[in-house]
């Protein structure tokens, strides 16, 4: 943790600067700096819990495309059983591979970097629909990071500018490769929070995700 009256980097849990003597308890100083929170065993769990899921879900999907074409062997004209079963089983194991080996969340190397460029621009889509296509007009906002060795990693929505106001181009933040989020260091001037699990917006006061319950990286 680093003093916020002269910059001294201390030890975590420290009550007082070891070198200007300024006391840690001020809600300044306790939100500045990378959070030692990272570490909590919550966060693997909750990484292993997402992938299970999207594992359960891919085998899911597999197991009903397999019975659709059963049911399409069965009651179709065009195509019998086993033939079209096999379709499915084979259409519904490779998927089910696609989708596992997709859903499988690998931890990348952390990085600490700064924020680089915000821009906000108006786009248009074309949709398409039944008599033909009609446009639709949207608000981009991109925030975008960089750090050490080329490292980049943007965050884009669509008419939402929460994320856009949170960052300030200069902000020193910190990639934390397990979760695949962004920390902010300096957070004294702050009133929301994002959770680096679940990305849910939080007052600053909470210590932890109203949502997913995971600790608060401050």
């Amino acid at each position: 943790m680093y003093c916020n009256n002269c910059g001294a980097q201390n030890k975590e849990g420290t009550k007082f600067c070891t070198t200007c003597g300024t006391s840690f308890n001020k809600r300044g100083n306790k939100l500045i700096g990378f959070s030692n929170k990272i570490s909590d065993p919550f966060f693997k769990k909750y990484v292993k819990n997402v992938s299970s899921y999207r594992k359960l879900f891919a085998i899911g999907l597999s197991i009903i495309l397999t019975l659709a074409f059963f049911l399409y062997g069965h009651f179709s004209d065009e195509m019998d059983n086993p033939q079209a079963v096999l379709i499915g089983l084979g259409i519904g194991v490779v998927y089910s591979l696609i989708a596992s080996k997709l859903g499988t969340i690998k931890e990348v190397p952390s990085w600490q970097g700064e924020v680089v460029d915000k821009k906000k621009q108006r786009r248009r889509r074309r949709i398409k629909e039944n008599n033909g296509y009609r446009y639709q007009d949207y608000i981009e906002y991109t925030v975008k990071f960089a750090g050490p060795n080329g490292k980049e990693h943007e965050i884009t929505t669509e008419n939402n500018d929460l994320v856009y106001n949170y960052y300030n181009v200069g902000d020193v933040v910190k990639f934390h490769g397990l979760l695949k989020t962004i920390e902010k260091y300096d957070k004294s001037h702050d009133e929301i929070i994002f959770c680096n699990a679940c990305s849910d917006v939080n007052d600053i006061s909470n210590d932890y995700c109203h949502r997913c319950k995971a600790p608060l990286l401050k």
